[in-house]
C-alpha cells in the first residue's frame, strides 16, 4: 500500500533532513538553504511566504537567501512544513467524510497546539532535538495515514471499503483492513527517513502507553487531536471564555503532561489566532 504513495509531491521528504539540522548546533541558515534550493516549487512558496503579512513584512524578498535571513531557522521549518501540508493534506477524503481543506486545516491546528504547549510541558523536555519542532512536525503529520489509505482505495482500491457508507474509524480500519491509519502514517514516515521519535507518537497517538519512552509526546498528540475535533475554530468564536469553563480535557493526559486548564486554552486560543492570520496570508 504504501508503494504507489511514493509518486506524490516529495516536498514532505525534507522535513526530515531539516529536523536533523534543526538539532545541530553547528547548523546555519545556509544549510536550510541548500535543501530548499533543490525543490523549485518549495523555493516559490517559501519567498512568497516569507512576503506575507504573517511575517510582518514590508519589503520583498527575491531569492529564497533573503526569505531564509528575513524568518529565521525555526520559521523556515516552519514554512516548509506549512508548503507540504498543503500539497499532500489539501484534498478532500471521502472515505473520512473529509472535505477539500478539512485535513490540512486541522493538522496545522493540532501542529501549532502541540508545539504552544510542547514548550510548557515540563515532561516533555526529555526529548533530544528541540521539543516543539519535533511536536510540530508530529502535529502536523499525525494524520497522513489517513491520505495514504484514501489515495490507495481510490486509485488500487480496497475490498473491504467498497460500498462503505459510514465515515473510517481507527477501529473501523482495523476491522476492515487489518490495520489503521496511524500504523499506515508510521509506515510512510519511517520510509520517508523520519525518526524514531517522531514515528512511535503518531503510530500510537491512540494508545499512548504503548510508544514506551515517547509516551508523553503521544499523549501529548492524542489530547491534542481531542481538543481540536471537540473544539473547532468556527465553534470558539464568540464563546471563547465561555467553553473554555466548560470543556473537560481528559484529566489522566492533562495530568501526566503537568498543563493547567488555563495554559490549554491560553494555547488554544493562540492556535486559533495564528491559523487566521496564516489563512489570510496565504491567500493573498
Amino acid at each position: 500500500m504504501i508503494k504507489p504513495i511514493d509518486k506524490l509531491p516529495g516536498t514532505l521528504q525534507v522535513l526530515p533532513k531539516l529536523q536533523e539540522l534543526l538539532g545541530d548546533d553547528d547548523a546555519i541558515i545556509d544549510d536550510i538553504v541548500m535543501l530548499i534550493e533543490k525543490d523549485a516549487s518549495l523555493v516559490f512558496h517559501i519567498v512568497k511566504m516569507s512576503d506575507s503579512a504573517y511575517y510582518a513584512s514590508s519589503t520583498s524578498a527575491l531569492t529564497v537567501v533573503e526569505a531564509m535571513n528575513r524568518v529565521g531557522f525555526a520559521e523556515a521549518y516552519k514554512m516548509v512544513g506549512v508548503v507540504a501540508a498543503g500539497e499532500i493534506l489539501s484534498g478532500g477524503l471521502p472515505v473520512y467524510n473529509m472535505k477539500s481543506g478539512e485535513l490540512w486545516e486541522t493538522s496545522l491546528m493540532t501542529a501549532s497546539l502541540m508545539q504552544y504547549l510542547a514548550n510548557i510541558s515540563e515532561p516533555l523536555r526529555v526529548y533530544a532535538l528541540p521539543t516543539s519542532g519535533i511536536a510540530y512536525t508530529i502535529g502536523l503529520l499525525h494524520s497522513v495515514g489517513k491520505m495514504v489509505i484514501s489515495h490507495y482505495h481510490e486509485n488500487i482500491g480496497l475490498e473491504g471499503l467498497e460500498g462503505l457508507s459510514d465515515s473510517l474509524t481507527p477501529q473501523l480500519e482495523e476491522e476492515l483492513l487489518g490495520f489503521d491509519n496511524c500504523e499506515a502514517g508510521a509506515l510512510l514516515l519511517q520510509k520517508w527517513k523520519f525518526s524514531n521519535d517522531l514515528t512511535r507518537p503518531i503510530k500510537f497517538q491512540n494508545v499512548p502507553k504503548a510508544a514506551a519512552k515517547d509516551e508523553t509526546m503521544a499523549a501529548l498528540l492524542m489530547l491534542t487531536k481531542q481538543v481540536i475535533e471537540d473544539l473547532p475554530r468556527e465553534k470558539l468564536k464568540g464563546n471563547f471564555t465561555r467553553m473554555s469553563k466548560e470543556y473537560e480535557p481528559d484529566a489522566k493526559l492533562m495530568k501526566l503532561l503537568k498543563i493547567s486548564q488555563e495554559e490549554l486554552f491560553e494555547g488554544l486560543k493562540w492556535t486559533v489566532e495564528e491559523f487566521d492570520k496564516l489563512s489570510v496570508s496565504l491567500k493573498d
